[in-house]
C-alpha cells in the first residue's frame, strides 16, 4: 500500500492518516481502545491547535472520522458514561455537510450506546435511519464493521436492536462511493476542477463521473443530480 501510494504522488499526511483510520477499527474490533485513543489522538492533535496543520485536502471527512473513531474508543474505556452528546454534535455537522457515509457510521454508534444507556426508543430511531442510509447508498461495509464492534460498549444485557438484512435491493440509483463523493462535493457548490483538487483525480474523470451520476439519475444538469439526489435521501 505504501508503495503504491509514493507512485501515486499521494501527500504522506493523507497516507498516514487512512492507515490509523483503517488500524484503528481493527483495534475497536479487538477491544483495544487504548490503541485508538493514543493514535488518533495524537493525529488529531496535528490539526487542532495555535500551531496546528491544515487537514489534506483529499480526505474531506478526515477530521470527522477520528473524532467518530475516538468517541467509539472512549466508549470502550468508560462503558459507565454516556457518549451520546458527543455523538450527536459529530451527527449534526455531517448531516449539514451531506457526510452521508459518515452520517451513516455515527448512527450505528448511536445506536450501541442508546442501546447500552436504555434509550429504545433513540437506539432504534437512529438504527432505522442508518439502515435507510445503509439501503439506499450502499454502504454495507459501515454495518459489517458495526456488527463486529458490537457488545464492546456499555453492557451486553441491553435491548437487542431487531436484526436488519442489506442484502434486499437498492431502492436508489446504485451510485459508487466514488460518485457520491463527487457529487457531494458538487451539491456543496465546488466546480469540476476544485472536486478533482479535493480527490485527487484528473478533471476529466471528474467529468465522467458527473455524466454517469447524471445517467443514473436521469438527470442532464448536475444542479437536477443534487435536486434528484436529495429527493431520494442519498444527499440530505
Amino acid at each position: 500500500a505504501e508503495r503504491v501510494m509514493q507512485q501515486r504522488q499521494i501527500p504522506d499526511t493523507v497516507y498516514r492518516g487512512v492507515v490509523l483510520q483503517v488500524s484503528s477499527q481493527f483495534w475497536l474490533q479487538q477491544g483495544r481502545p487504548h490503541l485508538v485513543q493514543e493514535a488518533l489522538g495524537r493525529l488529531l492533535r496535528h490539526y487542532r491547535g495555535p500551531s496546528a496543520l491544515q487537514a489534506p485536502p483529499a480526505t474531506f471527512e478526515l477530521i470527522i472520522r477520528i473524532e467518530y473513531l475516538l468517541a467509539c474508543a472512549h466508549a470502550q474505556l468508560n462503558p459507565d458514561e454516556t457518549g451520546l452528546p458527543g455523538i450527536e454534535r459529530l451527527l449534526k455537522h455531517v448531516q449539514a455537510k451531506g457526510m452521508l457515509a459518515a452520517e451513516t457510521e455515527l448512527l450505528l454508534a448511536y445506536t450501541q450506546l442508546a442501546e447500552s444507556s436504555g434509550e429504545a426508543v433513540q437506539a432504534q430511531q437512529a438504527f432505522q435511519r442508518a439502515a435507510m442510509l445503509v439501503e439506499r447508498c450502499q454502504l454495507q461495509q459501515a454495518l459489517r464493521e458495526w456488527e463486529l464492534r458490537r457488545g464492546n460498549i456499555g453492557t451486553t444485557s441491553a435491548r437487542p436492536v431487531p436484526d436488519w438484512h442489506c442484502d434486499d435491493v437498492d431502492q436508489a440509483p446504485g451510485l459508487s462511493r466514488r460518485e457520491r463523493e463527487v457529487l457531494m462535493l458538487i451539491a456543496q457548490g465546488a466546480s469540476n476542477q476544485q472536486v478533482a483538487e479535493q480527490l485527487f483525480i484528473s478533471l476529466h474523470t471528474v467529468k465522467t463521473h458527473a455524466r454517469r451520476i447524471n445517467g443514473k439519475l436521469g438527470v442532464e444538469r448536475r444542479t437536477q443530480a443534487v435536486a434528484k439526489a436529495k429527493l431520494l435521501g442519498i444527499l440530505v
